[in-house]
């Protein structure tokens, strides 16, 4: 909402200015038609400039267009402004799909990778009692007992590692 407020303040701050200077030279012009620097050749009589409602339809062209290019200049910043305002929501949206996927993808990718490494101990375990009983440090009831329980220990990781959750949907599929 702040980033409105900011665009409003600037467009109203830069059309106030472009208003005034457009004013202020077409008040200009104006001024240098109507009282022309010299003097006619001919002597034929000057018409005076008419006020009312005739005087615009009946004046120059640049004294009729000026309210149709105002208007226009209006319209055009009426539709730059809807425009800004839809494409603004339509990236606001997209950008916080992406952020879902992307909380939703790095939570799947923490819990797999949690799940793998509960399946990695419990391989490296099965290795240190392998190891132990070639060696022979350990009686073979022993090492037969420790050896069921790492491997009972592997296999319940790996069913939960098959079970952790799916990665999410790509983002070409969700945000559109």
């Amino acid at each position: 909402m702040n980033h409105i407020l900011i665009y409003v303040a600037l467009s109203l701050a830069f059309s106030s200015g472009g208003f005034t200077l457009g004013f202020m030279v077409g008040r200009g012009a104006r001024d240098v038609l109507e009282h022309p620097m010299t003097s006619p050749l001919s002597e034929h009589p000057v018409r005076p400039v008419q006020s009312g409602p005739r005087a615009e339809k009946s004046g120059p062209w640049y004294r009729r267009s000026q309210t149709w290019i105002g208007g226009l200049v209006a319209l055009i910043g009426a539709v730059v402004a809807v425009q800004w305002q839809v494409q603004g929501a339509r990236t606001d949206a997209l950008v916080k799909c992406q952020q879902a996927y992307s909380n939703g993808f790095s939570d799947a990718l923490n819990a797999r990778a949690k799940a793998q490494a509960q399946v990695n101990d419990a391989q490296d375990t099965m290795w240190v009692i392998f190891q132990q009983g070639l060696a022979g440090t350990l009686p073979q009831p022993e090492i037969r007992a420790n050896f069921q329980r790492a491997l009972d220990a592997y296999l319940a990781g790996r069913a939960q590692s098959k079970a952790a959750p799916p990665l999410p949907e790509p983002p070409r599929d969700l945000c559109k």
